[in-house]
């Protein structure tokens, strides 16, 4: 009994003895005070509607027989992660203000989706 105790104890003592590693300080961007700047967003949104075009052509030239040009396309469409667009499409259009000039577009696209 008294050497399970001196064990737990010296376990104990070991894991206490390592200091934990000090918080870094945040490394702010001088030229961008907010992570999510109007110009940060707008690039945002049109890098996934560019992918959403993209994912739309590529699954137009899908055609299932399992050719060379389909495994093509899949591996194309994989790159571009076009098995999540849908959802990073109304993502964005949750977050996307309603006043934005490309939310018409943004909408759609997420139509053209859920069809």
């Amino acid at each position: 009994m008294r050497i399970s105790f001196i064990l737990l104890m010296a376990l104990t003592l070991i894991s206490c003895n390592k200091s934990p590693a000090p918080f870094a300080k945040p490394h702010i961007n001088s030229q961008s005070t907010s992570a999510s700047s109007p110009a940060a967003t707008r690039k945002k949104t049109k890098k996934i509607i560019h992918r959403a075009e993209e994912c739309l052509h590529f699954s137009g030239e899908f055609g299932g027989d399992q050719s060379e040009r389909d495994k093509e396309v899949s591996q194309e469409m994989d790159k571009l992660r076009c098995d999540t667009i849908a959802a990073d499409l109304n993502k964005l259009n949750q977050q996307l203000p309603k006043d934005s000039p490309l939310a018409p577009k943004v909408k759609a696209l997420l139509r053209e989706y859920q069809n």
